[in-house]
């Protein structure tokens, strides 16, 4: 039978890991500043209105920060040929961008 640390431990870990990413302040940034605004559309993100890219507006739905992050830091690697440019991130810009993404962010404009 496990130790009470440990059962405490494993339902935080679960905790944690069912939680909604938190919004990251740096990656809403580099989503203005790489120009991800241009090409693609996401709700609650000022000025992201972009056609040419997908809507990543539920990205969290089918994507995980696991696939997300290396996607972004070299999209070429991962599907050769993709109209995705490689943005020249670092690892913790390209983790900062996925957090962001897959956050919840408050939706902005008219409320119904």
């Amino acid at each position: 039978m496990p130790s009470a640390p440990r059962l405490i431990l494993s339902a935080a870990l679960t905790l944690i890991a069912a939680a909604p990413a938190m919004a990251s302040p740096k990656g809403e940034e580099l989503f203005t500043r790489k120009g991800c605004i241009g090409c693609h559309s996401l709700k609650g993100h000022d000025g992201a209105d972009g056609q040419l890219g997908p809507d990543l507006s539920k990205i969290g739905k089918e994507r995980d920060k696991a696939f997300l992050v290396p996607w972004i830091q070299d999209p070429q690697s991962q599907k050769p040929g993709t109209a995705m440019p490689t943005l020249g991130l670092t690892l913790r810009e390209a983790e900062a961008l996925a957090d962001y993404l897959l956050s919840e962010r408050p939706r902005k404009g008219k409320r119904r």
